[in-house]
C-alpha cells in the first residue's frame, strides 16, 4: 500500500525588512525598562507566589513584545524573530539584576556602579552567601537561593521564547501582495467521532473531499474537529488551512476547560479551494479585494 503524496504547506519566506529591523533594535532599547520595572516589583511585593506569577508576565510580555514589533515591521523569520527575543531578554535581565542589587543595598551601590559585570558578580556572590530574604522564618541562601535563581531564569526565558515563538509563527504572510493575511476561525465544525489520523491524512494529501463527507458536529458534543482558514484579502492568492481538535472537559469545581490539538497546520489552498471550504461550512466566500 503506497502513502498520499502530502500536499504543500505554508513556511516564513525568512525576508526580513529595514522598517522590521528598526522596530526590533527599537524593542531592544525598550526592554531593559521592562527588566527594570520588574525588578522593582520584585523587590517590593513579599509574596513568593505573586512573584512567580510577576515573572511569568514578565517574560511572556517580553517575547510577545519584541515579536510583535518585528511581525508590524513585516519581518517572516521565526529564527531572527527568536535572535531578537532571546537578546532582548536578556539585556532585561541584566539590568533587572542591576536595579534589584541597588534596591537591596538601599541605594549605596549605586545603580552605574551595579551594571558592572565584575561588580554585579561580586554582590550577587555576596547575597548568595547570606540571603535575601526568608521563607517560613528561614533565610534562604546557598544552594537554595541558587536553585529560586535558577527557576526564576528558566521561567523568564521560557515564556519570553515561547511567547515570542507563537507570534514568530502563528500568521501567514502573502509574499504576492506584502500583507498578512486574516484570520477565519470556526470555519467548520465536524463531528469529532471520525478517525483523527484518517481525517489528517487525507487532509496532508489535499484531499478536501472528506470535509463535505463527515457529518457537523451537534450542539453539546465535547469534542469536534474544527476547521480554521487564513486568507489575503488583498490578492487573494495565499490560503491556508488548520485542523484541530478540540475537547471540552470540566475540573473538580465544574469549570469548562478548553483543549486544542493542532493536527494539521499551513495546508495551502487554491482561492477556488478555500471558497469551497467556506461555502461547505455555511459561510459567504466572497470578501472584499
Amino acid at each position: 500500500m503506497t502513502s498520499l503524496a502530502k500536499a504543500p504547506t505554508y513556511a516564513h519566506s525568512g525576508k526580513a525588512t529595514p522598517r522590521g529591523l528598526v522596530f526590533g533594535f527599537a524593542s531592544l532599547v525598550v526592554a531593559p525598562f521592562l527588566g527594570a520595572l520588574y525588578a522593582v516589583g520584585i523587590f517590593t511585593i513579599p509574596f513568593i507566589y505573586l512573584n512567580a506569577i510577576l515573572t511569568l508576565v514578565f517574560g511572556g510580555l517580553l517575547g510577545f513584545g519584541i515579536a510583535s514589533a518585528l511581525r508590524s515591521g513585516e519581518v517572516r523569520s521565526a529564527f531572527l524573530s527568536l535572535a531578537f527575543v532571546a537578546v532582548g531578554t536578556a539585556l532585561a535581565y541584566y539590568v533587572h539584576w542591576a536595579v534589584w542589587l541597588n534596591r537591596l543595598s538601599e541605594g549605596e551601590l549605586a545603580l552605574i556602579e551595579a551594571l558592572r559585570p565584575d561588580v554585579m558578580l561580586d554582590f550577587i556572590g555576596g547575597v548568595y552567601d547570606v540571603g535575601a530574604w526568608s521563607l517560613a522564618g528561614n533565610d534562604v541562601s546557598g544552594m537554595a537561593l541558587g536553585a529560586v535563581w535558577a527557576v526564576e531564569l528558566a521561567l523568564i526565558f521560557g515564556a519570553s521564547l515561547l511567547a515570542g515563538f507563537t507570534i514568530a509563527t502563528g500568521d501567514v504572510y502573502c509574499e504576492s501582495c506584502g500583507r498578512w493575511c486574516d484570520k477565519h476561525d470556526d470555519v467548520l465544525a465536524l463531528d469529532g467521532t471520525a478517525d483523527p489520523g484518517a481525517l489528517q491524512s487525507r487532509l496532508a494529501a489535499g484531499d478536501l473531499a472528506v470535509l463535505g463527507e463527515l457529518p457537523r458536529v451537534t450542539q453539546g458534543d465535547p469534542t469536534w474537529f474544527q476547521i480554521n482558514l487564513q486568507r489575503c484579502h488583498g490578492c487573494g492568492q495565499t490560503n491556508t488551512l488548520n485542523l484541530d481538535r478540540v475537547t471540552l472537559t470540566a475540573d473538580d469545581k465544574g469549570k469548562e476547560q478548553r483543549k486544542e490539538d493542532r493536527l494539521l497546520e499551513g495546508l495551502l489552498l487554491t482561492p477556488e479551494q478555500a471558497d469551497w471550504v467556506t461555502r461547505v461550512g455555511g459561510g459567504d466566500p466572497s470578501y472584499a479585494g
